[in-house]
């Protein structure tokens, strides 16, 4: 279930994403909303927590260094 539900997120991220710019990903339609490279990121670091979380293993965020590395 894992599986096929991440895959779907992972495959339609990509198509979501696939040849928008960093101004494009960091634009907001509008005051207040998230951008959709933070959306992107934000749903990447679910899937992180709730995989590590199943797996009875550290996230990938702060098993790699990442969390450090953004401060």
């Amino acid at each position: 279930l894992l599986t096929d539900g991440f895959g779907r997120v992972h495959d339609e991220l990509r198509a979501a994403v696939d040849g928008l710019s960093p101004d494009r990903l960091a634009h907001r339609i509008a005051p207040g909303a998230n951008p959709v490279g933070w959306l992107a990121w934000h749903l990447l670091r679910i899937q992180d927590d709730h995989v590590a979380d199943v797996a009875g293993r550290e996230q990938v965020w702060t098993a790699e260094g990442w969390a450090d590395r953004f401060g």
